[in-house]
């Protein structure tokens, strides 16, 4: 695939989070089950072509999730407690009044009121912002010295301001505009990912063949490689969680079992396998430096369940084969 094409695909691409949390719910999960059951119980056939029981699957999925899961509000300005709100309302009533003052006197006096009113809310807001930063920096520097990453990143992400931060051209010029941004970032990534081959290849001698499983993918391998699967992780261009993998019960394995022995018989994956959505990720230094940031492409979930069972397969012909002077290493050294 040309970068243009790939750019053009992530440009066009819509990354949908979910309330994955839900799924912790018993009666949630039991629920996502029964929808799961009854959307694919409606397909009349099963698909016999890859791209078309991917879509089948995808659509299914993402669909239950719209449906049962929703997808999590974002709060505005979370600093802002209950009884502030209260005092916010306030505040709008007692404008709406001033506004509305008929009489000089009662102008006056809405004035006075409202004043006050705002600069006591607006007084409390800041304390409140304060404290609500001071917390979260407080947890962040906790995480850090416990070694918690994921608890250090989702915290830290909630003190950015800007996640569209300016970077810089080649030329040092600063990038305000998102359009020349996205450019920019099109241009490092293609540069720092499209390396030449190397000019002297290292010489490896063939080694014995190797006898490995071959034949149809079963369910245990399915379930095995569902069970391997770390979730909190953020799905890739198809929306498609690892939670509702995992948590989708028998009519997910056997939905997957199809569309994976497709694949094995026609040796050939879904577009969709082929992207990937690449998220930068700040490292040290000038951050207004495109090379002070590193990248991390989100691949699709099934397709990672797919390699598990591929990796499983080779495993084990690869456990009797290994050298003796690696043996000490373990498996996970060298695979």
């Amino acid at each position: 695939m040309s970068s243009e094409r790939w750019w053009a695909g992530f440009k066009s691409t819509q990354h949908i989070f979910h309330y994955i949390n839900k799924l912790k719910q018993p009666d949630t999960k039991e629920t996502f089950k029964i929808s799961l059951q009854n959307r694919f119980e409606v397909q009349t056939h099963e698909p016999e072509e890859t791209e078309t029981a991917w879509a089948t699957l995808k659509e299914v999925i993402t669909g239950t999730c719209e449906e049962v899961l929703g997808r999590p509000q974002p709060k505005n300005k979370p600093w802002i407690r209950e009884e502030m709100w209260q005092k916010l309302e306030e505040r709008r009533r007692e404008k709406h009044a001033m506004n509305n003052a008929k009489t000089r006197l009662q102008k006056q006096m809405a004035v006075i009121r409202y004043t006050t009113m705002a600069n006591e809310v607006k007084k409390q807001l800041r304390a409140d912002k304060r404290s609500y930063i001071n917390e979260i920096a407080d947890t962040a520097e906790e995480a850090a010295g416990k070694g918690a990453l994921k608890t250090l990143y989702a915290t830290t992400r909630l003190l950015k301001n800007n996640p569209n931060r300016p970077v810089r051209d080649k030329d040092g010029k600063l990038i305000t505009s998102i359009e020349e941004q996205l450019k920019r970032w099109k241009e490092h990534f293609c540069e720092v990912l499209n390396r030449p081959p190397p000019v002297l290849r290292p010489h490896l001698n063939p080694g014995e063949p190797l006898t490995i499983n071959t034949g149809e993918i079963t369910k245990a391998e399915i379930r095995r490689a569902l069970g391997s699967l770390k979730s909190g992780k953020a799905a890739s261009t198809d929306n498609i969680p690892a939670e509702a993998l995992k948590e989708g019960g028998n009519i997910i394995v056997d939905q997957l079992h199809h569309l994976f022995n497709l694949i094995w018989t026609n040796e050939k994956i879904p577009s969709d396998w082929k992207k990937g959505l690449l998220v930068k990720l700040p490292k040290h230094g000038n951050l207004s430096q495109c090379d002070k940031w590193r990248g991390i492409t989100l691949l699709s979930i099934p397709s990672k369940v797919l390699a598990r069972i591929m990796l499983d397969k080779m495993k084990v012909t690869l456990q009797k084969a290994l050298r003796d002077n690696l043996a000490t290493f373990g498996l996970a050294s060298v695979i």
